[in-house]
């Protein structure tokens, strides 16, 4: 018995692969117009109740035309999480592994990543409202993605807290972990009711919600 022989790709997949060797600035531009118009379907429907056919529809091209760029739709949510945690996940890092106050850092931290709502909109709103627990990837890369940021970044911000925590500068009945969630938790929800463009802008929002978090973990016999 002879063994098969491995599959041949198709022609549109030969054509992607090439195309991506080579980037040229026209196909660059038209992948990140892929990319704008997905995020808004996504947003709207969700991961599971997106289809290549709606992001061609909504951009007005054939199906095959999106395969020239992207071979699932698995691919173009997978870029789209890692364009909008990537900044945040490595920025959120930079500044815990900071010297200095505690207080300091975590301001940072809080209006980083409120700020981020408003320059990585909807990027960063499709990535929140899914849940890697229920997305029907066809592999685990696309899970191992928003595992690996989430935790990334809640270890980020714990490791400031107990800082602060340690140095006496935050009470010290504190749950480290719990203060992380409530702080990642607030900030997070501005996925469904922020939008750029209206009365406060991304920074804006983000120094009123460090402003009234860190009124209730502030240590304040430590902060005289």
């Amino acid at each position: 018995m002879t063994e098969s022989k491995a599959r041949k790709p198709s022609k549109i997949a030969q054509r992607r692969e090439l195309a991506r060797k080579e980037r040229s600035p026209v196909w660059l531009e038209q992948r990140a117009q892929i990319l704008e118009k997905a995020a808004e379907v996504f947003s709207i429907n969700g991961f599971n109740g997106t289809s290549i056919t709606d992001i061609a529809k909504h951009l007005g091209v054939s199906q095959s035309n999106i395969y020239y760029y992207f071979a699932t739709k698995d691919e173009i949510f997978l870029e789209l999480v890692r364009q909008s945690t990537d900044f945040n996940v490595t920025s959120a890092e930079a500044v815990a592994a900071k010297q200095g106050p505690a207080i300091d850092r975590i301001s940072q931290v809080i209006e980083m990543l409120a700020t981020s709502y408003e320059k990585q909109y909807p990027f960063l709103n499709i990535y929140v409202q899914e849940d890697a627990r229920w997305i029907s990837s066809s592999g685990t890369e696309l899970q191992q993605v928003f595992l690996d940021s989430a935790r990334r970044f809640e270890q980020a911000v714990r490791s400031i807290i107990e800082d602060g925590i340690t140095n006496g500068e935050f009470k010290s009945d504190l749950d480290a972990r719990m203060v992380t969630y409530t702080i990642l938790g607030a900030v997070n929800w501005m996925h469904r009711w922020y939008s750029p463009g209206g009365e406060m802008t991304g920074a804006e929002v983000g120094q009123a919600m460090r402003d009234i978090m860190l009124r209730g973990i502030v240590d304040s016999d430590a902060a005289t």
